[in-house]
């Protein structure tokens, strides 16, 4: 028993002389932005891949856990360059989201963007997912596109601005799904297609100059697997 109590003390000094702390992973668990830095430009991938991502005009705050990123609506967002493990065939993506502002219908306020869009005339031939606030009506959403179709899962309800809401998407290969607050809003069934190359967004649109979120986004994650329900409940407390 001493010598487990000393190689636990031993443990704990070295994750903390090396700064780096000691999280136990989670499955699947491919992109994690905590935004616990509290400073700088960059928000480091705790998932352990490496996917760090470039912080731009963001503004430091407390968030729901820890700190959090603030977004002014206009220019502030945080690009992660492009990774394999970022479009997977299955998945669930989470955030913490305390919307400032909502915006009307001509444009939505991007959680966390992955779907960029070929431009034509009458609209878009979409490719990837979306966890976003439906503008006009504010409710939380998943798109899961493809060029020939674009799905969305959206939750019954609208957020309200000022309050902090754990949103989560899945996507099971065959159906979307919207999550807020840990209880199951809505699904769809849906096909997607990604597109390689493209940069993962968080707080805009990675088609345009548009979409910018007004609020604090924190915890964002994306697992390459569909979470439970139970997952998610636990997830949002």
């Amino acid at each position: 028993m001493r010598v487990s109590n000393i190689w636990v003390l031993t443990l704990a000094v070295c994750c903390l002389l090396s700064g780096v702390c000691c999280f136990s992973a989670e499955k699947g668990l491919v992109g994690w932005w905590r935004f616990d830095e509290g400073s700088g430009e960059v928000a480091k991938d705790s998932s352990g891949n490496g996917n760090d991502g470039e912080i731009t005009n963001c503004q430091w705050v407390a968030g729901k856990i820890g700190k959090a990123l603030k977004f002014n609506g206009e220019d502030a967002f945080v690009e992660v360059s492009h990774s394999e493990v970022l479009v997977p065939d299955e998945f669930t993506i989470e955030a913490w989201i305390n919307p400032a502002g909502l915006t009307p219908a001509s444009t939505d306020p991007k959680i966390l963007d992955r779907g960029p869009m070929i431009l034509s005339k009458y609209g878009g031939n979409w490719k990837g997912y979306i966890l976003l606030l439906e503008g006009g009506s504010g409710k939380p959403s998943i798109h899961i596109d493809t060029p020939e179709n674009e799905i969305a899962a959206v939750a019954k309800e609208p957020v309200k601005v000022g309050t902090w809401y754990h949103i989560a998407g899945t996507y099971d290969g065959k159906k979307a799904s919207i999550y807020v607050n840990g209880v199951l809003q809505n699904s769809a069934e849906a096909e997607i297609t990604h597109d390689e190359g493209i940069s993962l967004f968080i707080g805009k649109a990675s088609w345009f100059d548009g979409g910018y979120f007004q609020g604090t986004i924190d915890e964002v994650k994306i697992y390459n697997r569909v979470l439970s329900a139970d997952e998610i409940k636990a997830h949002a407390q």
